[in-house]
Parts: C-alpha cells; sequence; structure tokens
C-alpha cells in the first residue's frame, strides 16, 4: 500500500481551513482534499490557490462542473479576512472566541497578531497566560511565517473585516443596546428567505450596535434576545430575574450606510427607518417595506401582461394565426409566459401570508 504524501494530521488541517468556519470552501469536499493531500499536490494551505482546473480534470470521475466549482470556490474564499484566517490556522488552545477576540482587540493584520508579545495577548479580555503562550509560540515558528507570506502572495485577505472590527462608540452613539448587556439564545432565520442565520452573526450585530454578550442570563442582564426554539431554563430565569425578555416579533435587524444594526422596540424601529435604509432581518415581524413590494410586483405583473398582448397584437398584424406555446422556438412561447407566472405566483403567494410568516426577498434596489 503507498504510503500518503501527506500525514494525515497535516491532511486535517487542510480540512480545517476549508471549513465553514474558516476558508469556507463549498465546493471543495474532504475526500477530495484527502485524494489530492495524499497526492502531494496538497501540503499546506497556501497550495488551495495554485490548483487549476486542469490538474483536476486528470482525475478520474472529476468533469468539467465539478472541477470549475472547486476553482471558484476556492477563488471566492480569498475574502475570508483576519478572523477566519485565524480560524483556520488551527492555532492550538485557540477557540473561535480567541480569533474574535483578537479582531476586537484592535489587531488589523496577520502579521500584526503575530508580532504580539505575551504581556499584550494576556491584557485582551478573556485570553489567559496558556493561551497566549501559544499564540506566540505558534506564530514564532519559521514555517508559519512562510506560510503567511505564501498565502499573501496568492492575494489571500489576511486583514480584518469591516464586520469584525471593533464597535466605533461614536457611530453606535444612538444605538439602544449601548452598553447593554445582552444573552442570546434560540435560532434565528431571516423571514424574507428562510435563511439560517448563524448565532455568531447575529452575536456580532448586537456587539456592532455597542452592547456587550454573555452566555448566560444573570442580575447584570439588560436583554435576553430570544429566537425560536428557546428552551425554558433561560426565558425562566430571566422572568425570575426581572431581566426584559425580547421575543419574536419585538427585534429587527436593519442596515446602516452598508452596517448591520439591531434596534429592539417598535419605537426605535420607526425612528431608525427614518435614518436607516430597509431592515435586512427580521425576527418574526414583517418588515414595512413588504407592502411596497408588493406594489412594484403587481405593477410590474401588470406590464407584462400589457406587453404581452402587444407582442401577440402584432404577430396578428403580421399574419400569424395564433402562438405555438409548445414551440420552444417561438420567441414568446416560452420567456413572457414563465415571468407572467412567476409574478403571478409571488403576488398569491404574498396575499396568502398571514401577518406572523415568513415573507420572501424581494431581489434588487
Amino acid at each position: 500500500m503507498r504510503e500518503p504524501a501527506v500525514p494525515a494530521q497535516a491532511t486535517r488541517r487542510l480540512m480545517h481551513w476549508a471549513s465553514r468556519a474558516a476558508a469556507d470552501m463549498e465546493g471543495v469536499g474532504d475526500v477530495w482534499i484527502e485524494k489530492l493531500a495524499d497526492d502531494g499536490v496538497l501540503k499546506r494551505r497556501s497550495d488551495f490557490y495554485t490548483l487549476s482546473a486542469e490538474q483536476l480534470l486528470a482525475y478520474d470521475r472529476m468533469g468539467d462542473v465539478s472541477a470549475k466549482k472547486m476553482v471558484d470556490s476556492i477563488e471566492a474564499s480569498k475574502g475570508l479576512g483576519l478572523r477566519r484566517a485565524l480560524i483556520g490556522l488551527a492555532i492550538p488552545m485557540a477557540s473561535e472566541g480567541t480569533a474574535k477576540r483578537l479582531c476586537l482587540a484592535g489587531y488589523s493584520t496577520m502579521e500584526a497578531v503575530a508580532a504580539a508579545s505575551v504581556d499584550e495577548l494576556v491584557a485582551i479580555r478573556d485570553i489567559g497566560p496558556k493561551v497566549a503562550e501559544s499564540v506566540n509560540a505558534f506564530f514564532a515558528r519559521p514555517e508559519i511565517v512562510e506560510e503567511i507570506a505564501a498565502l499573501r502572495s496568492h492575494d489571500v485577505l489576511l486583514d480584518v473585516l469591516d464586520e469584525d472590527k471593533p464597535v466605533d462608540v461614536a457611530a453606535a452613539g444612538d444605538s439602544p443596546l449601548k452598553g447593554k448587556a445582552v444573552v442570546i439564545t434560540g435560532s434565528f432565520t431571516d423571514p424574507r428567505s428562510g435563511a439560517k442565520v448563524s448565532r455568531p452573526d447575529v452575536t456580532r450585530m448586537v456587539e456592532q450596535a455597542a452592547a456587550v454578550t454573555a452566555s448566560s442570563v444573570s442580575a447584570s442582564t439588560d436583554y435576553l434576545l430570544a429566537g425560536e426554539n428557546v428552551g425554558a431554563a433561560k426565558t425562566n430565569k430571566a422572568e425570575k430575574l426581572g431581566v426584559e425578555v425580547v421575543r419574536p416579533g419585538a427585534a429587527v435587524v436593519v442596515a446602516r450606510r452598508g452596517r448591520r444594526r439591531l434596534v429592539l422596540r417598535p419605537d426605535d424601529v420607526r425612528r431608525a427607518d427614518e435614518v436607516m435604509d430597509r431592515p435586512v432581518l427580521a425576527i418574526g415581524e414583517r418588515p414595512q417595506c413588504v407592502d411596497q413590494r408588493r406594489q412594484r410586483d403587481r405593477a410590474q405583473h401588470e406590464r407584462l401582461h400589457q406587453r404581452f398582448a402587444h407582442q401577440r397584437a402584432a404577430e396578428a398584424d403580421r399574419g400569424a394565426v395564433g402562438i405555438d406555446h409548445a414551440d420552444p422556438q417561438h420567441p414568446l412561447a416560452e420567456r413572457l409566459p414563465v415571468e407572467i407566472r412567476q409574478h403571478q405566483r409571488r403576488v398569491e403567494t404574498d396575499d396568502d401570508h398571514g401577518d406572523d410568516q415568513p415573507v420572501r426577498p424581494h431581489v434588487g434596489g
């Protein structure tokens, strides 16, 4: 049996770099990573960014579509940013929370983290001496220094993203959560698309609103932000301690100048509507922009019907008896009827929504 070119532990590190929490290479599966590592094509993380479709097509059971998907996924992962890159490096004793805290502490580049002393790292909230020593020793290894340089040479972004930067207290001056202690529990979804919103994403939005997050409810907690499928333990404790529970229908996340912000009460939502863009996430509450979207959809639906009628009349004027919708070559056979049916379904579906039902997103400006 042929020995693999890369040790199993190194292969697991490659898989971790490609994982969702790190580079998020959706089109690159563990089976292919293991195969490419066994063949010596992948030895370190930066080798991902040298892969080409031609190399992948040399393998059995690898088609053009799969090869393109892998290459595109790797290319898209170059924008991962400092926090995800720190997670992907799998630094011993350093958790995902450690990566977040390093970004919130003001470190803006991978090189800045690598240059930090143990004393500087220990000074960061919730980073202890053992974790600080492990991070410092990790970046002192020559192979890690070379790897960071190699990743940079392939245009991999190792700088902090705006969403992971420390809270701009001045910008968050009007936030109702400023200085508040918030505990987050339950699951969260975008009611317009049905897509799940991860807990870390919700946590970052709360922190960007100048709040402090905690994992458990205590007497010092200001709000318990409760999503769906919440257990009774935290809500009962919050009610016992007099902590305000923010339930579905009371919390809306909105975007302001490209940055997400969280507001809690209807009054705050109305005030936010005056200065912020449309909501991008609501918890159990229909955004106010839905009615406007319905009106746009109905107007577009009517325009499509008129356009279809005019083109049919033009066909008749040219001597055409009718339109054969079974003929895919006919210019009107599929395009306009499909558009009309799609818009009709959207309008009908919106009409069927109750006030407490999710509403699908409007894509566009």
